[in-house]
C-alpha cells in the first residue's frame, strides 16, 4: 500500500479526482475527509477486478498488520485502507460486487471466525471479521446509486474496529462530534430525500451500510446466505 504522497506522485491525474472527491461538499464522511487529508489513508491500486480479487487478501494482510503497528494517536484516529480499481466496472451491481468480496475474503481467511459472533449478513448484529479483526468496508462506485458514494472509481476502503474503539474510548468527545457533523453533512445534502439504506425504513443493518444499499427496498423478503 502507498500513502497520499505516493500516490501523487505515481498517479497525478488519479491523485486529483481523489482530492476532489473526499473534498467535495457531498462527501459527508469527516472521518475519511480528515485520513485523506491529514495524509493518513493508504491506498492500494489494482488494474482490474480480477487482479482486485487475486490480490486483496494479501494487501489487506498487509494493511491489517500496519494498523497493528500504528503508535501515534493521529494514525490510531484516521489511519484508512483504501483499494481502489483503476478500470471502471461495466453492467455493475454494487450489493452483489460488496457480498462477493466479503466471500471470497472468508473464503481466503485461515483464521477461525471469532467465537460468539455472527456469520449471517441478514443479523442486526453482523459485523465482519478478516484474520479474527473487525472490519468496517464502504463499498463507492463511478454510478453508485447514492450521491455521497459516486466516486471517480470503485473503490472498498476498510477501517478496522480498532480505529473505533480508540476514538470511542480515548477521544470520546471528538468521536461525537464526528459523528454529529457528519449526520448533519447527511441531512444537508439530502434535505428529507435521503437514499433508502440511510431512512427511517430501511432496518439499517451493517451490511447495507457497508454497501450502501439496501434490496430491500424493492424486495421485502431479500436475504444473504450466512458466510462459510
Amino acid at each position: 500500500m502507498i500513502p497520499k504522497k505516493e500516490l501523487e506522485k505515481q498517479e497525478p491525474a488519479m491523485f486529483k479526482e481523489l482530492d476532489n472527491f473526499f473534498n467535495s461538499e457531498f462527501f459527508p464522511c469527516l472521518f475519511a475527509k480528515a485520513s485523506f487529508n491529514k495524509g493518513f489513508m493508504l491506498f492500494c491500486l489494482f488494474d482490474d477486478i480480477n487482479e482486485f480479487k487475486n490480490d486483496l487478501t494479501f494487501e489487506l494482510a498487509d494493511y491489517i498488520k500496519r494498523t497493528g503497528e500504528a503508535i501515534c494517536k493521529k494514525e490510531k484516529s484516521y489511519l484508512t485502507g483504501v483499494f481502489l480499481i483503476k478500470e471502471k466496472p461495466k453492467k455493475f451491481s454494487e450489493f452483489d460486487f460488496l457480498i462477493e468480496t466479503i466471500n471470497h475474503l472468508r473464503e481466503n481467511d485461515s483464521a477461525d471466525w471469532p467465537e460468539g459472533k455472527t456469520k449471517n449478513p441478514n443479523a442486526q448484529d453482523f459485523d465482519f471479521y478478516w484474520n479474527q479483526k473487525k472490519l468496517f468496508p464502504v463499498l463507492a462506485s463511478p454510478d453508485h446509486p447514492a450521491k455521497i458514494r459516486a466516486s471517480p472509481y470503485l473503490m472498498l476502503a476498510i477501517q478496522p474496529g480498532t480505529t473505533f474503539d480508540f476514538n470511542k474510548s480515548n477521544r470520546h468527545e471528538f468521536y461525537q462530534k464526528m459523528r454529529i457533523s457528519i449526520h448533519e453533512s447527511i441531512n444537508r445534502i439530502y434535505q428529507e430525500k435521503k437514499p433508502y439504506y440511510l431512512s427511517e425504513k430501511s432496518s439499517g443493518k451493517n451490511i447495507f451500510q457497508f454497501a450502501g444499499v439496501d434490496p430491500t427496498e424493492k424486495n421485502k423478503d431479500f436475504s444473504i446466505l450466512p458466510l462459510q
